[in-house]
C-alpha cells in the first residue's frame, strides 16, 4: 500500500465521489423530503407569516399610506429572517441596525419603532 500524496487524493477522491454520486444524494433528498424538509419549511414560513401580519396590522392601525407599505413590509421580512440565527440583545441591535437602514428608505420612523418592538420584543433604541 502505498502512502504517497497522489494515492492519498486518489483514495479521498473515490470517497467524495461514492458519498456525492447524484444517485446518492438524489435518495437522501427524497428520503427525507416529507420527514424533515417539508415540516421544517411549514414552520418557517407559518413564522414569517405571522411577523408580517403583524407588520400589516401596525401599518393599518397607524394610517401609513400603501405607497410606503413596502419598505416597512422589507423591514419586518428581514427582522424575521434574523430571528432565525440571532436572539436576545444581538437580535435587538442587528433590528434596529436594520430599521435605520429602512427609515432612510422611506418607513416611518414611529412605524419602524413599532415594528421591531412587535417583532423582537424589544424597544427600539438610537
Amino acid at each position: 500500500m502505498s502512502t504517497s500524496v497522489g494515492y492519498l487524493i486518489y483514495e479521498q477522491l473515490i470517497k467524495y465521489q461514492a458519498k456525492y454520486s447524484g444517485d446518492n444524494v438524489k435518495t437522501v433528498l427524497t428520503a427525507i423530503h416529507d420527514t424533515i424538509m417539508v415540516p421544517r419549511y411549514q414552520a418557517a414560513i407559518s413564522a414569517i407569516r405571522a411577523d408580517l401580519d403583524a407588520a400589516i396590522r401596525i401599518l393599518e392601525d397607524n394610517g401609513v399610506p400603501p405607497g410606503l407599505f413596502a419598505p416597512c413590509i422589507a423591514l419586518a421580512e428581514r427582522i424575521s429572517k434574523e430571528k432565525f440565527s440571532h436572539s436576545g440583545p444581538t437580535l435587538v441591535s442587528v433590528a434596529n441596525g436594520w430599521k435605520t437602514l429602512y427609515v432612510a428608505q422611506g418607513c416611518p420612523s414611529s412605524v419602524a419603532d413599532k415594528i421591531v418592538s412587535a417583532l423582537v420584543g424589544a424597544a427600539a433604541y438610537y
